[in-house]
């Protein structure tokens, strides 16, 4: 018997009820421009990571897409051969730490498309079917992620970025829909880059200095988290309490002004924090 999605795990979540009305809309006549302007604007306007986050999450359900990643490398803050790459998602987090866990990130074919490729393409055009490969989309296949397409990015100040939009149904939309889908995501992109490095220099310029005032120990554990590893993993990997590692978190936290791990994280890679306590 097919089992039936449960409205309770994340993991069979489609797009929202906004997400699949413009679904259907996607599906038969395309993204519509003017029904976009709105986030369009906004994308370019963005002032912290929260409004990043809040303009990828707005675009990806105006274009009945369930999910959602940005990745920027920001090569004009690169120093000692590293350069910051700064991740924005609306994925679950769970598929985030199975990604990061399993080193998917080397086996990701999207990934490599997204660096060889200048244009959008949907992922039904990358051909790979090692097993790797098969083993990745199975698993994202369990959170809904069944398609979707990318849109490689270029930004100010040699800032390069890979847009990803995932749909919950394998079906590749007709060509029209494609065209006006992609030509819609570039605009989206190329405008959100402009606030990913315009929000990047302006936490360099208040936090510059933040890295000096941090342990090893904390560098170490923003490392672990960025790897995807969760509290009960980084406390049994370093032999501490949870309760020492929550005011570790704390003091993190405090130091780069977030409310979130994820935000903490965001702020570290751009100070180029992330891979400091090797």
């Amino acid at each position: 018997m097919k089992r039936q999605p449960s409205r309770d795990d994340p993991r069979e979540e489609g797009p929202t009820p906004a997400g699949r009305r413009s679904a259907r809309r996607v599906g038969g006549q395309g993204v519509d421009l003017r029904t976009l302007a709105p986030t369009l604007h906004a994308a370019g306007r963005c002032t912290d990571e929260a409004a990043i986050r809040e303009a990828c999450q707005a675009f990806a359900e105006a274009t009945g897409h369930n999910g959602w990643l940005l990745a920027c490398t920001l090569n004009h803050l690169g120093a000692d051969d590293r350069v910051p790459l700064v991740t924005f998602s609306g994925y679950h987090p769970e598929w985030l730490a199975q990604y990061n866990a399993r080193g998917f990130i080397d086996h990701d074919p999207v990934v490599r498309a997204g660096i060889t490729l200048t244009r959008p393409f949907d992922w039904t055009e990358i051909q790979d079917t090692s097993a790797e490969s098969r083993a990745l989309f199975e698993r994202a296949a369990a959170f809904g992620i069944r398609g979707g397409f990318s849109v490689p990015l270029r930004g100010p100040r040699s800032a390069k970025g890979l847009l990803n939009l995932s749909r919950a149904t394998a079906p590749v939309p007709g060509i029209t829909v494609q065209m006006t889908t992609h030509a819609a995501a570039l605009l989206f992109g190329t405008r959100l880059m402009e606030s990913v490095v315009r929000v990047a220099d302006q936490v360099v310029s208040e936090f510059g200095t933040v890295g000096r005032d941090m342990s090893l120990d904390e560098l170490r554990i923003l490392d672990r988290l960025a790897a995807g590893q969760d509290r009960q993993s980084i406390a049994l990997d370093t032999g501490a309490t949870l309760k020492s590692l929550d005011r570790q978190l704390t003091r993190i936290l405090r130091r780069l002004r977030s409310s979130t791990v994820e935000e903490a994280l965001a702020r570290a890679s751009v100070l180029n924090l992330l891979g400091a306590s090797a």
